[in-house]
């Protein structure tokens, strides 16, 4: 379940409970007004706007839990997933934000091309949660973990994320169904030079450069 469809759950949610719980103090106040005999009557008047005050705050922590959970497979995967280097092909923004539109963090819908060292390349989609200085975009180049018996159940590695630099690294080195495919017309030397050259600036990470290097050291 995306952030959009759990950002308009949890408002319906809320939404039709604060319109529940008007409904229910308009037919009580109702019955009291045709009722004045009724024990209803004696209840000082701060218990009812207390009652409503907490109807109003009480579900709003609930609906904060139901946005913010995740599936239990996610920390499944992030431990024992199966890293992969990728590439984004397409970036879906869900126009769902965290800290009240102050641009703490968008969450978006990846689309990513997935290629695995012993299997086929495959398609996934992913859910993350940037900040709007690290806004990803098609062709970035990226490190997942996925589950290898469904390869719906992919995230970013924790170690690796979105490349610092957007095309800076898939620039130089494209997703393809083989693996990470180097920059055609350059010397053996060159490329790796140029590996090097990204993994210290920080365009690639430990894992990203070791990968990288072990492609272009078997083809």
């Amino acid at each position: 379940m995306n952030a959009t469809r759990r950002f308009w759950i949890s408002f319906g949610g809320y939404f039709a409970w604060v319109i529940l719980a008007i409904a229910v103090m308009g037919v009580v106040g109702t019955y009291v007004e045709a009722h004045p005999e009724s024990i209803l009557s004696d209840i000082p008047q701060w218990i009812p706007i207390l009652l409503f005050f907490l109807a109003m705050v009480v579900p709003v922590p609930i609906m904060l839990i139901f946005f913010y959970s995740k599936p239990g497979w996610i920390k499944q995967v992030q431990r024992t997933g199966k890293l992969a280097p990728a590439q984004i092909l397409k970036v879906k923004d869900t126009h769902v934000s965290t800290g009240g539109g102050l641009g703490t963090g968008y969450y978006l819908d990846l689309t990513v091309q997935v290629t695995p060292q012993d299997e086929a390349a495959f398609e996934a989609r992913l859910e993350v949660l940037d900040s709007v200085l690290s806004i990803p975009s098609a062709g970035d180049a990226i490190m997942v973990r996925y589950d290898p018996a469904d390869h719906r159940h992919i995230v970013l590695a924790p170690d690796a994320g979105v490349a610092s630099s957007p095309h800076q690294a898939a620039s130089h080195y494209s997703a393809s169904p083989a693996g990470v495919s180097s920059r055609r017309g350059a010397s053996l030397a060159d490329q790796l030079q140029e590996l090097e050259t990204l993994h210290r600036s920080g365009a690639l990470t430990d894992q990203e450069f070791q990968l990288a290097k072990q492609k272009l050291l078997a083809e």
